[in-house]
């Protein structure tokens, strides 16, 4: 498939994917929001090549996008394709591709590890007006990423796991540099939490093992969040009429989820006043919990709304009394 037809499949595929998700509210699952129980994308990092802590790349450098998946368990392999274009010069509707940058990236089989994508930002000349670039893709788990046109799934196996994802990349081109912002620590019942499952780490039986252990009761139990200072960066944007340059202060939004059991939050913020986000966790059901322990994994992600993100994820094994 050329670069011409993998652009349209592409674009197929992420405009199919908009009546799909409109629809979802008619669903009857009510799942916790919070719940991670299928292989789920959850974000993507853009670091700036020679600086990683910047989001946003200026014309000319290169920068890799990371994609964040997470998973109900052990880590599970994954195909994806994606697609990155200049957009056209629209304010309003669906965005669309005017031209791609590079050729299309594309992991056909199935195989371990996060989807990555290395961006070479195209100079201004090649960027016109443009301050962003579009980033179109498929991600598929345990099965192969969709590379029919005719067939508006992202996975070969139209029932398969798999989510269309669009990016926007935004490119520094005022002088206004944006960072990465940073999680930095998460506490469980007031003692900080620092256990990281390994990705191959099963569901359960984790039981005696190196996992904190938390007893099954009917409490919830109370999470916090913290962030590193100076996360939130201030920048200028023009206000008014006329039109007055004036500094805001990024918000930090957060969304918190786990593979059991329900968080009371799915999106916070951090504020001015208050640099921890409090939380409450409702156990999974005690049918729910293995005999020989359930390990549960917290993601919390971070954007700044601006293209900057990051994550933190931690475990616990939950135990029955």
């Amino acid at each position: 498939m050329n670069a011409k037809n993998r652009s349209a499949h592409l674009a197929v595929v992420w405009l199919a994917s908009l009546g799909a998700l409109s629809a979802s509210g008619c669903s009857n699952n009510f799942r916790p929001a919070s719940l991670v129980n299928h292989a789920r994308v959850l974000g993507a990092r853009i670091e700036v090549l020679g600086d990683p802590t910047r989001s946003n790349p200026r014309p000319g450098e290169s920068a890799t996008v990371r994609w964040l998946v997470g998973f109900p368990a052990e880590e599970q392999t994954l195909s994806w394709a994606f697609l990155t274009c200049v957009p056209e010069a629209t304010s309003y509707g669906v965005p669309q591709c005017a031209h791609a940058v590079g050729t299309p990236a594309v992991q056909l089989e199935p195989a371990l590890g996060a989807p990555h994508v290395e961006l070479a930002i195209p100079n201004e000349a090649t960027l016109g007006d443009a301050n962003q670039l579009l980033m179109l893709g498929s991600i598929c788990a345990q099965d192969q990423v969709n590379t029919d046109p005719t067939v508006q799934a992202a996975c070969a196996n139209p029932d398969g796991d798999g989510t269309i994802v669009t990016l926007r990349v935004p490119i520094e081109r005022d002088g206004m540099t944006n960072h990465n912002p940073s999680l930095d620590a998460v506490t469980l019942n007031d003692e900080v939490l620092d256990y990281m499952a390994a990705p191959d780490a099963p569901g359960t039986g984790c039981a005696g093992g190196d996992a904190p252990q938390i007893v099954w009761s009917e409490d919830v139990v109370a999470l916090a969040l913290t962030a590193v200072d100076g996360s939130r960066e201030t920048y200028t944007v023009n206000r008014g009429a006329p039109p007055v340059a004036t500094d805001v202060l990024e918000d930090l939004l957060v969304e918190d989820l786990s593979t059991a059991g329900e968080i009371d939050l799915h999106f916070a913020y951090f504020d001015d006043l208050d640099p921890t986000i409090d939380l409450e966790w409702t156990l999974p059901a005690l049918a729910e919990v293995a005999a020989d322990g359930t390990l549960v994994r917290l993601t919390f992600t971070m954007r700044d709304g601006r293209g900057g993100f990051d994550f933190i994820q931690r475990a616990v094994c939950v135990v029955a009394p």
